[in-house]
């Protein structure tokens, strides 16, 4: 176990806009890369008493902050969720049907239609699916057990995210201000965690990094067990994803996406499109939208890729495979290796 100190220097960033090839679109590339936020190995703080405001006392376990959940989910969790996958069948919000639930098996090829109920955020754990209820009048979250084919509302409560971990699930509560709850699946426990109107989850060991809605979209990161928080000095922070002690994460009015290396307290602009609109990491790769395109990234060469495949707006990580959806209500998946793309509805 490392202990660690982080120190929040130069905690607004600035922004610029215009063209992503104009002075004014570097320059804020240039701001947003000159920033720092240190993070120092500090083995003489003890207590609290040794911290002040712009401080705060991390204890991150390296070894087991990926293990729990894997890349793929956090890659969804991090988006809409409209799509998942499990072993290969792959179960979908279909926008032609009011986003209700249906699978499409891989190896078969059929698609068949589970339920009634229009689903977001929609995850698998324990072989359950887990999704928030989506309709004018209920937001409730609730499982579906693929083995027995039972449904069950397991938090009756106005969602709008929702995130799982270990046997916990983190939401927001519509009801209390979009404050962050957290549920434990085996005992039925709820508690709530953090106050603040908050979006985009992301657990990792015992802390939660989320985004202020209500103070600039700020990214803050917040002790699960003390329930304090910390901003971290970025504003405008949308799809947080956390993969081999980095976080990436979308922030400012041109959505660059951010790396962020808890480690070092490092952190670079991987895509400078300033029409980025959401993402997933595939190994050594970004793979995005922008301008209803679907581009792939090397986060170390910088080459970029583009699919074959328009009017992208949601996108989803199946493993071998992407999942988008387009605004004319199509679910296509798209092979990562050949390219190729199946319409599912």
């Amino acid at each position: 176990m490392l202990r660690f100190v982080i120190t929040v220097i130069a905690c607004s960033l600035m922004y610029t806009t215009g063209e992503s090839n104009g002075g004014e679109f570097q320059e804020a590339n240039m701001l947003l890369e000159d920033s720092k936020i240190e993070l120092a190995l500090d083995e003489s703080v003890s207590s609290d008493e040794n911290l002040d405001q712009n401080s705060y006392e991390f204890s991150f376990d390296f070894n087991n902050m990926e293990d729990s959940v894997g890349i793929e989910k956090r890659n969804n969790f991090a988006n809409l969720g409209y799509m998942v996958r499990v072993n290969d069948v792959i179960y979908f919000a279909n926008p032609k049907d009011d986003y209700k639930l249906y699978s499409y098996c891989l190896t078969s090829m059929e698609q068949t239609k589970l339920l009634d109920n229009s689903v977001i955020k929609l995850t698998e754990y324990d072989n359950k699916l887990f999704f928030i209820e989506w309709s004018e009048t209920e937001s409730n979250i609730l499982s579906y057990d693929l083995d027995n084919q039972v449904l069950e509302t397991i938090v009756p409560t106005k969602s709008s995210f929702l995130y799982i971990d270990r046997d916990r699930i983190f939401y927001t509560d519509q009801t209390d201000g979009a404050s962050i709850y957290k549920y434990d699946i085996s005992t039925s426990l709820k508690e709530k965690i953090v106050s603040d109107e908050s979006v985009f989850i992301m657990p990792i060991d015992q802390y939660l990094f989320y985004s202020d809605w209500a103070n600039w979209m700020t990214l803050k990161v917040a002790n699960q067990e003390d329930q304090e928080s910390v901003d971290l000095g970025f504003d405008y922070v949308s799809n947080i994803i956390f993969s081999e002690n980095k976080l990436y994460f979308t922030a400012g009015p041109d959505y660059p996406v951010v790396q962020f290396d808890i480690e070092t307290s490092e952190y670079k602009n991987i895509v400078n499109n300033p029409k980025c609109e959401s993402f997933i990491i595939k190994e050594d790769s970004i793979v995005y939208v922008a301008n209803a395109e679907l581009i792939s990234i090397d986060i170390i060469t910088q080459n970029e890729k583009f699919f074959d495949v328009d009017l992208v707006t949601f996108i989803h990580d199946l493993g071998d495979k992407i999942g988008v959806m387009t605004s004319d209500n199509d679910v296509k998946i798209i092979d990562i290796v050949s390219g190729e793309v199946l319409t599912l509805n």
